[in-house]
């Protein structure tokens, strides 16, 4: 199949806010053309295609982070429709790290026991669900897949500089009464990155803490483990 240009990988650091060692790296998607990653992903045009670019992009992620250092785990963002391929299992079989699966909201979930058992097939993390997004069932995903991180997209972590945080307070709520961690994207400033700490968020992702980078150009940081897993715009 053609794809729509050529494209790379680039990874973002996700950072334990108290102490700001880096636990993981997010895989993302950046292609060539300049076209916007989600746009390529999800292009109602190209049938069946999305899943095929999807995985290519999880190869592709699995390949360059041999690069990164040592064991710092990744995660990759997956649809349920990637989710169904063989070819997914075989592409994680070959990771010398830990993935963390982020489920999408771009796609119709209709069996969550099904989506549960494909997760724990192919992953020691079992889920990442992106709370706040402009997709599909949000709170079903939450519901259902019982995340082990809820991700607070750009939309609710803006309103940490304001007083409209109810919907931030809720999501945190959510992960706590299910023994969740909640990793809060976005973050661009102190101040955010602070308010972030107030609310009892434990991880947090954005330019405060790295620009999304070439495995060749990324700061070598240090880690620390984690109790529980953590969570691609692509």
């Amino acid at each position: 199949m053609a794809y729509p240009g050529d494209f790379e990988v680039v990874f973002q650091p996700i950072v334990d806010l108290a102490s700001r060692t880096v636990v993981a790296y997010e895989a993302l998607s950046r292609f060539a053309s300049g076209s916007a990653p989600l746009a390529q992903f999800v292009d109602p045009g190209r049938e069946g295609g999305d899943v095929d670019l999807e995985l290519s992009a999880v190869e592709k992620a699995v390949d360059a982070a041999r690069s990164l250092p040592g064991g710092i785990p990744m995660t990759v963002n997956v649809s349920p429709l990637s989710l169904e391929a063989t070819r997914l299992k075989r592409i994680l079989g070959t990771a010398d790290r830990p993935v963390g699966i982020e489920i999408t909201e771009h796609h119709r979930v209709t069996n969550y026991p099904r989506l549960r058992t494909l997760i724990s097939n192919l992953s020691p993390w079992r889920v990442i669900v992106d709370g706040g997004g402009a997709g599909y069932s949000t709170l079903d995903h939450i519901r259902f897949l019982e995340p082990d991180v809820i991700k607070l997209s750009a939309s609710l972590t803006t309103r940490l500089d304001g007083s409209d945080t109810s919907l931030i307070e809720s999501f945190v709520s959510m992960a706590n009464d299910s023994a969740a961690s909640v990793l809060a994207s976005a973050l661009e400033t102190e101040s955010r990155a602070a308010r972030a700490l107030d609310f009892g968020i434990e991880l947090g992702q954005g330019f405060l803490f790295g620009m999304p980078q070439p495995v060749s150009r990324l700061s070598a940081p240090q880690n620390t483990p984690l109790s529980r897993p953590v969570g691609s715009d692509r």
